[in-house]
């Protein structure tokens, strides 16, 4: 809670005209992968006046699949 929906109700209100939408998962299942942009099309239609961004999830990211791998590779040595 808040949902993207709530969130974009309040930030439209509030006079925002972009939204980014960074999705905060370490994998890509279902609900990024298909619900989100659905989604995000629904809001596109309903704020025709915002300007809508969906960036990949976070887990795609190079830096934080090194962070995670470091991270494991820490927990796994021997101290």
């Amino acid at each position: 809670q808040p949902d993207l929906v709530q969130v974009t109700a309040e930030l439209a209100a509030q006079g925002v005209r972009h939204i980014t939408v960074i999705p905060m998962f370490f994998g890509v299942g279902k609900h990024a992968r298909e619900d989100l942009p659905v989604l995000v099309a629904q809001l596109q239609a309903d704020y025709p006046g915002l300007v809508f961004q969906l960036t990949p999830a976070v887990g795609e990211d190079a830096q934080v699949i090194d962070m995670l791998a470091s991270v494991a590779l820490k927990a796994a040595s021997p101290t």
